[in-house]
């Protein structure tokens, strides 16, 4: 009686550590996966600390990492400062002045998963489609 019961002890434990490891290997496994966000802002100063934070956010609810290229065409207003702003002390974040050099960030990323979101086109009432992928 006494070794059925230590037998079915030892096997419990044993099996909840396998699912402890196995658990934390599959995390690994999607935090090493980045998914590259390219925004194009033109005047977009009143939302563009949200959507960085947005994205950061969802990238920690999702347990994947997240890359940011900000990319201007041709904003007048504050936009770009508040995206050097925020993007300082994070190293997730890339400022680039003109949408041009779009082309050389996609053919350096080739193989990565990139998603580029046009933030000028977006209206604030609209979803993201951020929060799809």
């Amino acid at each position: 009686m006494i070794v059925g019961l230590l037998l079915f002890f030892g096997l419990y434990g044993l099996s909840a550590v396998l699912v402890h490891v196995w658990y934390a290997l599959d995390q690994n496994k999607k935090r090493r996966r980045t998914i590259r966000f390219i925004l194009i802002t033109r005047n977009n100063e009143q939302h563009m600390e949200w959507y960085l934070r947005s994205l950061r956010f969802f990238s920690r609810w999702r347990g994947c990492h997240v890359a940011i290229a900000v990319f201007d065409d041709g904003s007048t207003d504050d936009t770009l400062h508040i995206a050097r702003q925020y993007g300082r002390k994070r190293d997730y974040i890339d400022i680039y002045e003109r949408v041009d050099d779009i082309d050389n960030y996609m053919d350096d990323w080739q193989g990565e998963r990139l998603i580029v979101l046009r933030l000028h086109l977006l209206t604030p009432y609209r979803r993201l489609a951020v929060l799809q992928w």
